[in-house]
């Protein structure tokens, strides 16, 4: 038996870090309790400056775990438990260490889709309500509009060239009669000659037939 080699019936209890990949050891209690000690000295090995002071750190939580525990792996060649050399024990740790400050700073930063979603929502409280097209069409009108223009062109072309109704006071200004029923012809008769817009004109038969 190596010195690191374990019993055969050996099986990881609680209180030793399993090492190695999967979900059946990373839930494995003895991981947890390595995640919680590395946890609770977290702020201790973020503060500290030189690989020196991380190193010391880390070899207080190894201490931690062997005062009850042991770090443990399946060996390849054998398939059975034994002893994590030093090294190895010193890597786990500090990549638990790695993964809590990572996790740290992901918990106090805002995700990227979270941000995407709170970016999606101000754009639609802020398309709810845009005065900017209805501040350009209003730019687009010309100064000179009425209401009047909107009218169809054939109407407007028609009120522009009718004639207004004369009355009787500009017939007796351009008539030389005096009497009101010469005054009253004059005005009947500019009405007479520009007959009634709105009369159907009988349609163009052709010459008639002898």
């Amino acid at each position: 038996m190596s010195f690191y080699q374990l019993p055969d019936n050996f099986t990881p209890g609680d209180y030793d870090v399993v090492i190695g990949k999967g979900k059946k050891y990373f839930f494995h209690k003895g991981n947890a309790m390595l995640r919680n000690i590395a946890a609770s000295m977290l702020e201790e090995y973020s503060r500290s400056k030189t690989k020196l002071d991380k190193s010391l750190i880390i070899s207080d939580v190894a201490e931690h775990v062997r005062a009850q525990g042991s770090f443990v792996k399946r060996d390849n060649a054998s398939d059975k438990w034994v002893l994590a050399e030093d090294l190895l024990c010193r890597e786990k740790i500090s990549a638990v260490f790695r993964d809590a400050m990572h996790q740290r700073c992901r918990s106090s930063t805002p995700s990227t889709s979270g941000k995407r979603a709170l970016r999606r929502a101000e754009e639609q409280q802020s398309r709810a309500f845009d005065p900017l097209p209805m501040l350009q069409w209003k730019n687009q009108i010309p100064s000179s509009f009425t209401f009047e223009s909107s009218r169809p062109s054939f109407l407007l072309e028609k009120t522009q060239s009718e004639t207004p109704f004369p009355s009787l006071a500009t017939a007796a200004a351009t008539s030389p009669k005096t009497d009101i029923f010469s005054i009253f012809s004059v005005a009947m008769a500019d009405i007479t000659e520009e007959g009634d817009p709105f009369e159907p004109k009988p349609l163009y038969e052709g010459p008639a037939s002898a």
